[in-house]
Order: C-alpha cells, then sequence, then structure tokens
C-alpha cells in the first residue's frame, strides 16, 4: 500500500483498516503484520473498525473513513476487501485499497481500479 501511495504522489495522509472482528486470529495477525510494515512511514494508521462478516457495514464503515479523509485503506478478509472497494467505487475519490482474500468480487475491483491489489490466503 505505501508504494501504491508514493507512486500516486501522495506521501502522508490517514489509512484505515476494517476488519472482521477482534477474535479472529488469522484476521488479527493480518492486521498486526499491516500495521508493522506501515511502521516508520509518514501515514498515521486509525483505530480498526470492524464490519463483522458484513460486506454492507465493511462498505459503510470504508465509506465514513473516506470522509474523513482516508488516502488508504486495508481489509483483512474478504467481506473487508470487498466492502473497502465497494466504498471507493461510490466515492469516485482516488483511495488506495487493499486487501486479503480472493473472490471474483475482489478480482473484478483491481480490473476496475477500485482495489490496487490482494493477498490470496
Amino acid at each position: 500500500m505505501i508504494k501504491g501511495l508514493e507512486a500516486a504522489g501522495v506521501k502522508e495522509g490517514k489509512i484505515c483498516i476494517v476488519n472482521v472482528n477482534a477474535a479472529t486470529s488469522s484476521c488479527i495477525a493480518r492486521e498486526k503484520g499491516f500495521r508493522a510494515a506501515s511502521e516508520g512511514s509518514k501515514f498515521t494508521i486509525l483505530q480498526t473498525q470492524y464490519g463483522e462478516g458484513d460486506t454492507a457495514k465493511s462498505k459503510d464503515l470504508a465509506a465514513n473513513y473516506i470522509t474523513q479523509g482516508c488516502v488508504g485503506m486495508f481489509g483483512a478478509n474478504e467481506c473487508s476487501t470487498v466492502g473497502i472497494g465497494n466504498a471507493v467505487k461510490e466515492a469516485e475519490k482516488k483511495v488506495i485499497g487493499v486487501g486479503f482474500d480472493k473472490s471474483d468480487a475482489i478480482l473484478n475491483l483491481i480490473k476496475e481500479g477500485n482495489l490496487l491489489c490482494t493477498i490470496p490466503s
């Protein structure tokens, strides 16, 4: 994500995380790794919000982050990633979204330019 933001000319700003919940160990580990990879950058990682495995809720959370001026978004699972991609698509703003998991919905959001990339699990 940091490389994608910098390639787009964005050198600092707020990045959000949409996760499934605070109890799913694989998603917590993904978030922890994302936070660690962002350390030392000029980007501020905001407090995590939880979509509870609901794509529509994840989209609403991501849309709220966009209105707060976030430049980047990280989705820790499929529902979170699809929600982020859909929020970016609806906002029609340049926000870099990345996430986890692989599905037709995620791949289509990448093809359409609403997500930068995903990490298949």
